[in-house]
């Protein structure tokens, strides 16, 4: 029997009211999840959008506002996670932003915020669902970075180093949780057809050049990216551990 059934389990996925957070709830929810915890920080109206799809793929969803690069906004986080389920099964680690720039023009609030928002805000939520994870014996974690925290990126000196800490972070997590039966993983992807790419790359010449670096010759669509994060916290990758897996259409090779 293929093991994809994640069915009873409840998941926390952070930055859930965008495009990737979407797709990746809509994802845990088709494979059958009892809970999804759509976790959000402003856009309350996009956040319920989600919920309410979450709900007519089968599964409970709960909303939560927490700024998670604030610690007692996650403890808020998983306390109504913890009130609402009983369990946190799986936690995705997928908020974040992308400031963009060069040395020249990219002020240190920009590696602030990108620090908070990716780097912070995994720790934290790592710190805070682990202790429930090991009362249940079992856990699946999925950081998010980027190829940009593989190679450096093009996007400036904020964003990209931040998301290598992430990989660095989900190696330390795997060498130091899965004895308690969690295991850490981390995708990282490259362009995807979400606001966040399009408010990045405003220019069309700029569209035009990353899409010529791509093999396939296009970006990747959210559902292509939250498929690996399912696979990651899916019975099928019980042996992988502490891994980073690029989802980026051949523009790394």
């Amino acid at each position: 029997m293929i093991g994809l059934s994640l069915e009873g389990k409840v998941a926390i996925v952070t930055g859930a009211s965008g495009g990737l957070g979407r797709a990746i709830c809509l994802k845990l929810a088709e494979a059958g999840c009892a809970g999804v915890v759509v976790g959000y920080r402003s856009n309350e109206g996009r956040a319920e959008a989600v919920a309410a799809e979450v709900r007519e793929r089968g599964a409970d969803a709960l909303t939560v506002s927490a700024d998670v690069g604030d610690e007692e906004a996650v403890q808020g986080l998983v306390a109504a996670a913890r009130e609402r389920f009983g369990r946190i099964d799986i936690l995705v680690n997928n908020a974040g932003s992308c400031p963009i720039g060069t040395f020249d023009d990219t002020p240190v609030e920009d590696l602030d915020l990108a620090y908070r928002s990716i780097l912070r805000s995994t720790f934290l939520c790592t710190k805070h669902v682990v202790p429930v994870m090991r009362e249940g014996g079992d856990g699946r974690i999925v950081n998010v970075s980027s190829t940009s925290g593989v190679t450096g990126g093009t996007m400036g000196p904020a964003y990209g180093p931040v998301k290598a800490a992430v990989v660095a972070m989900t190696k330390y997590s795997a060498k130091t949780l899965t004895k308690d039966g969690i295991r850490v993983n981390c995708v990282a992807p490259g362009y995807i057809d979400t606001e966040m790419y399009y408010e990045a790359n405003p220019d069309l010449d700029v569209r035009a050049r990353r899409i010529a670096d791509i093999p396939l010759g296009r970006i990747a669509q959210p559902e292509e990216v939250a498929d690996v994060v399912l696979y990651l916290v899916s019975d099928l990758s019980g042996y992988v551990v502490g891994e980073t897996v690029l989802v980026a259409g051949g523009r790394t090779t």
